[in-house]
């Protein structure tokens, strides 16, 4: 796991979305340790695919099982688990990294996509239930599809609400979705390090495009030009401080 914060390499990543190729470019990056994270307030987790409740589905079915609007955070797990909600091993392995560093850096907030929340606690609850509560940011979908640029939206407009530094955060995704997401973040006016962390594809995933690198590219490299022609991404980060 290791910071990333070249700027320029970080555009080149995003011409060229082949997979792997964040991982092999990341171990330029800085080890994460104590030290490293020490100026860090907040992380920005972005899932990656689920194992169930497929996107024509999802929104009818979180309402009926979770009922995120109205339950508190673990009753909505509860719910999801008695349902038996999978979240995938992409999610399962991003709630890993971010309980790496919560050890590394304990007053880290997470502000994470539901996903990732819900594999949070299925790997530790006692700590989402108690020490860590007020540092998870649980960010729940607004329609059957929710998109990386609407995701990056509601982080920004959480993370500015509760007057945190629009410089001293960290975004965490799968690495072949990663340049996107730190271009749309520039875009909202949000310059965080990138951090890249060995995440899996899910062969069980219901959204086909996160099973294997080549199903991922194949979709990806279309998003990309769409974000650029639909002005949804900055090629240099903004800082507004």
């Amino acid at each position: 796991m290791r910071t990333f914060n070249n700027a320029w390499i970080i555009r080149i990543l995003y011409l060229l979305p082949f997979p792997g190729l964040v991982r092999l470019v990341g171990h330029l990056g800085t080890p994460c340790t104590a030290q490293t994270l020490a100026q860090a307030q907040y992380v920005m987790v972005q899932a990656f695919g689920r194992g169930s409740y497929p996107d024509k589905t999802l929104t009818a079915k979180l309402a009926a099982v979770a009922k995120p609007a109205a339950s508190p955070l673990t009753s909505s797990f509860l719910a999801l688990e008695a349902d038996d909600f999978r979240p995938g091993r992409a999610n399962m392995a991003l709630a890993g990294v971010c309980l790496q560093l919560w050890r590394l850096h304990p007053p880290l907030v997470i502000i994470a996509q539901w996903e990732v929340c819900y594999s949070l606690w299925l790997t530790d609850r006692k700590l989402i239930a108690g020490p860590a509560a007020d540092r998870l940011i649980c960010l729940w979908p607004q329609g059957s599809y929710y998109a990386t640029v609407h995701v990056k939206r509601a982080t920004v407009h959480s993370l500015l609400a509760r007057g945190f530094s629009s410089c001293r955060g960290l975004e965490l995704a799968h690495p072949d979705m990663a340049a996107r997401a730190q271009l749309i973040l520039w875009r909202l006016g949000v310059c965080p390090a990138l951090l890249v962390a060995d995440i899996p594809f899910g062969p069980d995933s219901v959204q086909w495009w996160t099973r294997s690198p080549w199903q991922w590219f194949v979709r990806e490299y279309a998003g990309r030009i769409q974000h650029v022609l639909w002005g949804w991404v900055a090629w240099r980060p903004h800082n507004h401080e």
